[in-house]
């Protein structure tokens, strides 16, 4: 064999003995671990949820994401939020969050369109503490319409035969104020949505309100709702999703009496509407058992 040959074959077997023996020691290294990325379970939507409804286990679901993905004021367990009332409309797949139980007491116009159903009219109604519940009534809740009438202002007169007619004469008269109770209340509507409330601006006092303690909060659970701290001079407006015939009614009850909102359980959406009477003093007294003012008579000593 030329000496060129040899030179050649003993190169090549360098070579090889080279590549095994890199092979042998990339084998023997251990494997590196895949990178572990540490992952986090948050609460979803299922399906579409409409405005006002109560949540169940039904309609919301456990997601595992990324740790570093989790949302701010999210939810990691959906047995927590069963029973709470959202407050706005909520697309399948997204993420449930603290606001969506909230409300700022102020209304957008594509908001109240879209929670509007077709025949259906947005009309407002003036409360305050006491007539709208505190202020508590928030969108997506139920309400009764409530209407209070009196004859203070001759609005309502109440009417009777003259005594002084002619017999066979039927002469109609207006009641004397004070000789009789014209107050008369009655459930007007029932089971009505909210789809929007006005607040508000909150009154200036110079002082901020410092925030609690830390630990005094719970990061998991929805804020409460509460009042909005409003005086009773100050007026919450209320929109409700109404039928043409209801905002007469309710138009009429505006002009001429005065209106109050009742809230309704959530779970009411689709009850039968309740029969009611109507409340006015002879009521009361035949119904309920309030006895009747009645003069005393008193016997003077002689003189």
């Amino acid at each position: 064999m030329k000496r060129s040959n040899r030179l050649i074959l003993l190169v090549g077997v360098v070579l090889a003995v080279v590549a095994f023996g890199g092979i042998l020691f990339v084998g023997s290294r251990p494997a590196q671990a895949e990178p572990v990325i540490p992952m986090a379970t948050i609460v979803a939507a299922k399906s579409d949820i409409a405005v006002g409804t109560a949540l169940t286990g039904e309609l919301l679901e456990a997601r595992e994401i990324p740790e570093a993905d989790v949302p701010a004021n999210s939810y990691s367990d959906p047995r927590e939020l069963e029973g709470f009332v959202v407050r706005r409309e909520l697309f399948a797949g997204e993420t449930i969050n603290r606001r969506d139980f909230q409300t700022n007491g102020t209304a957008q116009s594509a908001e109240i369109l879209r929670s509007l159903e077709a025949g259906m009219r947005a009309m407002a109604v003036q409360v305050d503490q006491v007539t709208g519940v505190g202020t508590l009534i928030q969108p997506g809740d139920r309400v009764d319409v409530i209407i209070a009438v009196s004859d203070d202002d001759a609005k309502y007169p109440v009417v009777g035969l003259d005594p002084t007619a002619v017999d066979g004469e039927a002469v109609w008269v207006k009641v004397e104020d004070g000789m009789y109770n014209g107050t008369s209340v009655k459930v007007l509507i029932q089971n009505v949505q909210v789809i929007g409330t006005l607040l508000p601006a909150p009154v200036e006092t110079g002082q901020e309100q410092a925030p609690p303690p830390a630990d005094e909060t719970d990061p998991a659970a929805p804020e409460p709702e509460s009042g909005t701290g409003l005086t009773e001079e100050q007026q919450q407006v209320a929109i409700l999703a109404v039928t043409p015939q209801q905002v007469e009614l309710i138009r009429f009850a505006q002009l001429d009496g005065n209106l109050s909102l009742v809230l309704r359980s959530p779970a009411d959406a689709e009850t039968d509407p309740d029969e009611t009477t109507g409340i006015t003093l002879a009521e009361l007294m035949t119904d309920y058992g309030v006895i009747k003012p009645e003069l005393l008579e008193v016997i003077l000593p002689p003189r």
